[in-house]
């Protein structure tokens, strides 16, 4: 029987307001924390993203997570009954 291999599905990538000191921000240290915790790879997203611009966050989550092929970039993304995507353009 094979190995298990775990998949982290939601990871943020950045500090946020409500996370707690020391916990992992950058993608080294995500890396480092996956490889303590045994999870082989992780979906993230950018805090950015989340937190205030999603347009912005998802533009650097992509080029924060290139050189890590363990960590997959995901989008926020945005509803288009708000009134962001027009406030974006």
């Amino acid at each position: 029987m094979g190995e298990i291999s775990y998949f982290d599905a939601c990871c943020y990538l950045g500090r946020h307001v409500h996370m707690r000191q020391g916990q992992p921000e950058t993608a080294d240290e995500i890396i480092a924390a996956m490889g303590h915790f045994g999870i082989h790879e992780a979906l993230v997203v950018d805090v950015l993203s989340r937190e205030v611009n999603p347009m912005a966050g998802n533009k650097r989550i992509l080029h924060r997570t290139k050189d890590c092929p363990r960590l997959h970039p995901a989008w926020a993304g945005l509803m288009s009954h708000s009134r962001e995507i027009l406030w974006c353009r």
